[in-house]
């Protein structure tokens, strides 16, 4: 699993818009859940 995952970016480019279409996704995502996330009732 290691290798299969690291054998996605085999230059550095290709890695770098990888990992930064990963974190852009990422925040999205935590942005998303935040901001429409229901208020928790205490």
């Amino acid at each position: 699993m290691v290798s299969n995952a690291s054998a996605l970016g085999r230059n550095g480019v290709h890695d770098f818009i990888l990992v930064r279409a990963t974190a852009i996704v990422l925040t999205l995502y935590i942005i998303y859940m935040v901001g429409f996330s229901p208020p928790v009732a205490n």
